[in-house]
């Protein structure tokens, strides 16, 4: 009832069509893309279809991030994922053994939300973001990082940023 009523003559589209026009965006868009959360607004025009739900996403967070931002805005979020690994290797590798089960948590959660990624767009939404800021936070929490190890880890992230 909150997400009210799809418009009419408007059907649901399989996911591997969503992708296949991400794609087709980005072929026209290829360097700076579309707009970030415009697919939504666009990909009816590529299928041809006279209404379409602008609520719906490409079904893929880095398909989306391509046809919205292009291979500037993809290579952006590459980078900021290798950052983000290395930093979570090193904390991983620094982290006393008595931190490491909540450390783990918190690494598996981020990469249970990056896999997912692959199958669904979500970062447009904001309790989505914000639970991943939140647990990407917590890598580099001193709440959760309480040796000075880890500690350290995190004045050296800082300090040489990632």
């Amino acid at each position: 009832a909150t997400h009210g009523r799809l418009p009419s003559n408007v059907m649901r589209l399989p996911r591997r069509l969503l992708w296949t026009t991400a794609l087709s965006v980005t072929r026209d868009y290829p360097l700076l893309g579309i707009g970030p959360d415009n697919f939504r607004h666009i990909y009816g025009r590529y299928l041809k279809l006279v209404a379409w739900d602008t609520r719906v996403h490409a079904n893929n967070t880095y398909l989306e991030v391509l046809a919205g931002t292009g291979i500037a805005g993809l290579a952006a979020v590459a980078w900021l994922m290798a950052a983000a690994f290395r930093a979570a290797w090193r904390g991983w590798r620094v982290t006393a053994a008595d931190d490491l089960p909540l450390y783990a948590a918190v690494v598996a959660a981020c990469l249970a939300i990056t896999v997912h990624g692959l199958v669904d767009s979500f970062f447009s939404f904001t309790p989505t973001y914000v639970v991943f800021a939140l647990t990407a936070g917590l890598m580099f929490s001193p709440a959760v990082l309480k040796s000075e190890s880890t500690a350290a880890l995190v004045r050296s992230v800082y300090a040489n940023r990632v």
